[in-house]
């Protein structure tokens, strides 16, 4: 049988520099660019190498969101609250194995859930967008958000400039976990992947 993948938290200095490296090799060879990384990153393992991440980004100790910074819009008019403790945005999301995206936004959504986080902020072209609507996750766009690309880093400027532009979208947290439970426990189940100790999977 093969090796499960393993998904856990890159909280170790080796792990962080092994998550984000693929990170930068993988957005480089699809978008030309080289994002700027996020603040917490969970990554999949397999026979030892990364072969998926899920970063995320919080308000927490004076941060803010980077999609905060690069777009515009009334926050009183979003779809969801726009409650600063209760934040975060979800981010460089990629996968070089099949059948491992669902499990790390999971993971994403129950480390984000376990530390408070409630709302959660994301933007993708209208591909992935379609791709991440066959999951079952609800997405409310952000009317009337406005890019400012001036505030764009200059590496990580060709993802904006692709033909398919992103849009902003907010989600609920819970939503995405439970849209995405039934199908990564069953990976779970046929051993096909396994959960470190910082990801609690079992919450709801």
């Amino acid at each position: 049988m093969r090796e499960a993948i393993h998904i856990e938290l890159a909280d170790t200095g080796q792990k962080q520099s092994e998550a984000l490296a693929f990170v930068e090799r993988t957005y480089q060879k699809t978008f030309g660019t080289t994002p700027p990384p996020p603040h917490i990153v969970i990554a999949g393992w397999y026979q030892g190498q990364v072969v998926g991440t899920m970063g995320i980004n919080t308000c927490d100790e004076g941060r803010s969101l980077r999609l905060e910074e690069l777009y515009t819009f009334d926050q009183s008019q979003a779809p969801l609250p726009c409650v600063r403790d209760k934040m975060m945005e979800y981010g460089r999301w990629v996968a070089t194995m099949p059948h491992l995206s669902g499990p790390l936004l999971f993971a994403g959504s129950c480390y984000a859930n376990r530390v408070g986080k409630e709302y959660g902020w994301c933007e993708h072209s209208d591909k992935v967008h379609r791709a991440a609507l066959r999951l079952g996750i609800v997405f409310h766009e952000v009317r009337g958000a406005v890019l400012q690309r001036e505030r764009v880093p200059h590496t990580d400027r060709a993802f904006y400039e692709a033909e398919e532009k992103p849009r902003l979208y907010m989600v609920s947290v819970a939503q995405v976990r439970e849209a995405l439970r039934s199908r990564t426990e069953q990976l779970v189940q046929h051993g096909r992947l396994t959960f470190g100790r910082s990801i609690p999977t079992t919450q709801r």
